[in-house]
């Protein structure tokens, strides 16, 4: 049986893991000042930008979901390459339309799309409850799950299966990766998130958490966690609320709660200026130790509208239940 895993432009992988076979994307669109592009999550596109500043304000910027037309128009092309199952992750319900327009094409399919050999196509629509190194993260628990990583990019696919795993065993799991991953976000710039986010319903950062960088330079640390996310606490100074957070992760690898030895990382900027941070070099060391893989990439241009340039999420998803995330 040959399965695909369709994503949206919010998920967070390092490119080399978008192009794995059996990874879709489906393109959200960027709006900058009136010029709309797709975001095809090209790194060396994405940091020109980054780096350009034209996302920097006062520059008007947003973001528009995969259309239910370009859901359908994938969902037909995987149908022609005798896909039978396709899992299509996406962004947290509650912050856009993603998931919904996803579930509107396959609706309008009718549950009757077929592969070239007749075979019936059966389409999943998940939500990740997470974003960005969050979404990410989600997705590699999923394929590895349905044991479709795989180094070897020669094969196409319908040279590509696996296993039979039981449907209602999968949406459990999902569950499982839902309510056990934690995604620390940090912003250089909190009244981005403060203007933009919250046409997402996102109201995580007040006009306090802004006032407080403006004048007391004390940066918020946010978490997104099931769908939803909250301020839990801030520091002064910018590099002294990552390094937080990536105390964070260090405590949960010193105590074995790192679920399939995964952290995913995401940077609205040059990964190489993270890499140069004391306390993340250090970090690195720690999951080399442990046998962590850590999984580095540039943030989506959807990431850096929605939490503006420089902005940092790190995730990983707990063995056990989780902590008090406010403490």
């Amino acid at each position: 049986m040959t399965t695909a895993i369709v994503i949206d432009s919010a998920c967070d992988l390092p490119h080399e893991q978008l192009e794995q076979p059996h990874i879709e994307l489906a393109s959200a669109t960027i709006r900058i000042n009136g010029l709309r592009f797709p975001d095809k999550r090209q790194p060396e596109r994405m940091q020109k930008i980054y780096r350009d500043g034209r996302l920097e304000l006062p520059a008007l910027a947003s973001t528009e979901p995969p259309s239910v037309e370009q859901f359908r128009k994938i969902f037909q092309q995987l149908a022609e390459q005798e896909t039978e199952e396709i899992y299509v992750v996406s962004i947290m319900r509650n912050r856009s339309p993603t998931l919904s327009n996803a579930e509107e094409a396959a609706s309008q399919l009718n549950n009757e799309l077929r592969t070239p050999s007749n075979k019936l196509v059966h389409i999943y629509p998940c939500d990740s409850g997470s974003m960005f190194a969050g979404h990410g993260l989600v997705v590699m628990h999923l394929q590895k799950m349905l044991e479709l990583e795989d180094k070897d990019h020669s094969l196409s696919m319908n040279q590509r299966g696996r296993a039979y795993i039981d449907q209602t065993a999968i949406n459990a799991r999902m569950d499982f990766f839902r309510r056990r991953t934690e995604n620390y976000l940090v912003l250089r710039e909190p009244i981005y998130m403060r203007k933009r986010a919250r046409l997402k319903n996102d109201h995580s950062v007040t006009w306090h958490y802004e006032w407080l960088s403006r004048l007391r330079q004390r940066y918020p640390i946010i978490i997104n966690h099931n769908g939803d996310t909250q301020a839990i606490n801030s520091q002064k100074g910018y590099r002294n609320a990552i390094n937080e957070v990536i105390d964070i992760c260090q405590e949960a690898i010193r105590n074995d709660e790192i679920y399939n030895s995964m952290i995913a990382i995401s940077v609205a900027d040059d990964v190489a200026w993270l890499r140069q941070l004391e306390a993340y070099v250090r970090f690195k060391e720690a999951c080399q130790a442990y046998g962590i893989r850590l999984l580095e990439s540039v943030m989506s241009l959807s990431g850096g509208v929605y939490l503006g340039p420089g902005a940092v999420s790190m995730a990983f998803t707990r063995k056990s239940a989780n902590r008090r995330l406010t403490e």
